[in-house]
This record gives C-alpha cells, structure tokens and sequence, in this order.
C-alpha cells in the first residue's frame, strides 16, 4: 500500500510540471521552472515552492497571467469530475476521496502579488502584475502552495 502511495506521488510530482500551463509556449526564449516539492505520504499531500520565469513574446501588453489548476478537478464540490461514476471504484480503491489545491502564498518579482482561483471548477490561477508586461519583457513568478491528492 505504501509503495502505491509513494508510485503515486512519483507521478503526480512529474506531472507538476504540467500543473501550471499558460499561453505562451512555444516562444523564441522559453520559460523556465524551477521546483521544490516535499512529498507527505502519510497525509497524501505535496508542498509546493515553484518560480516561473516568464518570458513574454506577444505583441499585446498584459497585466495578468493565467495558469490552470488542475488538481481542484478532484476537489468536493467539482462540477466537471473526471471520473465517471463507473470508474469511481477503480480510480478510488480506498473509498471515494478528493484533492484540491491550495494557494500559501504567491511573489511576482519579489513582491507579494495578487491573484484569483477563478473557473466553474476553481481551476484557474490569475496571477496580476502591477503594471503591464511588454514584448521580451520577463517576471518572476513565485508560488507556495499545497496539493492535497485523492486516493
């Protein structure tokens, strides 16, 4: 049973890298990730310290930039739960449970920044820049956060 949790969290860390996607990529000069991550077997949990370069190649200015959660798929209240009441035995060999995101804490270029979970199923992060990013401008995105994972 450990070992699957563990197997688990293996993939769900490798899969972190996908966690976050934004419009963007595929750019000249490509972002960069960085990841620290603690695994908690026994709570079935991962801690989070991510930074994310941003390298903005776009003509249009912006003042946000969005990231998808796709861990809150999992959570409670989800509206568009990716497993169907057919696989919810197999997907959930311990009984049903649910996983969700959660947000500790999130810098843009040092400086504590504001953002919004947003999306019928809180599965987008709109991160705000104080002022607008232009062409071959860059920032620094860096998030806190926790995943908690269903079983």
């Amino acid at each position: 049973m450990i070992k699957r949790k563990i197997v688990a969290m293996i993939l769900v860390v490798s899969m972190l890298c996908a966690l976050f996607s934004f419009s963007g990529c595929g750019t000249e000069k490509r972002n960069e990730y960085e990841m620290t991550v603690k695994i908690d077997t026994n709570n079935i949990k991962i801690d989070v310290l991510q930074e994310v370069v941003y390298h903005h190649d776009d003509e249009i200015e912006t003042d946000v930039i969005c990231f998808n959660i796709y861990s809150n798929a999992m959570r409670k209240d989800a509206k568009m739960n990716p497993i169907s009441e057919e696989m919810a035995k197999a997907a959930y060999p311990n009984g049903v449970s649910y996983g969700y995101f959660a947000m500790k804490g999130l810098k843009v270029d040092d400086e504590d920044a504001s953002y919004e979970i947003e999306g019928v199923d809180e599965n987008f992060l709109t991160v705000k820049l104080e002022s607008p990013i232009k062409k071959n401008e860059t920032v620094t995105i860096e998030m806190n956060y926790m995943v908690k994972l269903a079983n």
